[in-house]
């Protein structure tokens, strides 16, 4: 239930990153509606997005959004991909599915997506829509952590420090703890403090 709301609140902070930065996109919304129903897959997903959250003055309806997410599935569109699978896998507005979950977050984490690639991982990690594997839980967080993904870094840290998915490596442990304690992640922050380590 904690991983639930984690990825919900995650889902909504990166999904929207490029979007939220974007002041203009209240903007121009109406130019996106018009892309979206022209089949431009990113305003697709925008819409979507707009309707996830309720923004721009649109009120919250996760059923558009679901629409709107899956029209830009169709198009192979990665953040759309991730965002819909993130649906499926806490149950959110759809009847909760770990295995169509896996398979848009798939699909997205091998087209680069750090966010897929991280949730891909903890899939892996947990065994929820795939048999639990812990070399590619690893090699999944490593993809994500090596771009930056702080939930990543911390995670691909504490596998290192336990020894799963790959070989128990301290000083390896603690480079990755640091890198998510410098983005300000309490976790890594507080179990670098627990083995006395400065970051």
């Amino acid at each position: 239930m904690k991983l639930k709301k984690i990825l919900f609140i995650f889902v909504l902070v990166v999904s929207g990153t490029a979007i939220a930065d974007d002041d203009s996109l209240c903007d121009e919304l109406e130019q996106y509606k018009i892309q979206a129903e022209k089949g431009n897959a990113h305003a697709q997903y925008t819409l979507g997005f707009v309707y996830d959250i309720g923004k721009c003055g649109v009120k919250q309806n996760l059923q558009t959004a679901i629409q709107w997410y899956r029209q830009s599935v169709k198009q192979n569109y990665a953040p759309a991909q991730y965002s819909l699978g993130v649906m499926y896998y806490i149950g959110r507005e759809v009847t909760q599915d770990y295995r169509k979950a896996f398979l848009l977050c798939s699909k997205s984490a091998e087209q680069g997506y750090p966010s897929a690639q991280w949730i891909l991982g903890e899939m892996y990690r947990e065994g929820r829509g795939v048999t639990q594997d812990y070399n590619n839980a690893f090699k999944w967080q490593s993809k994500a952590a090596e771009q930056n993904l702080v939930y990543a870094q911390y995670t691909l840290g504490v596998m290192y420090h336990n020894g799963v998915g790959v070989k128990k490596d301290m000083q390896k442990a603690i480079e990755w703890m640091k890198k998510a304690a410098k983005q300000g992640y309490p976790k890594a922050q507080k179990l670098l403090q627990e083995i006395g380590v400065e970051y």
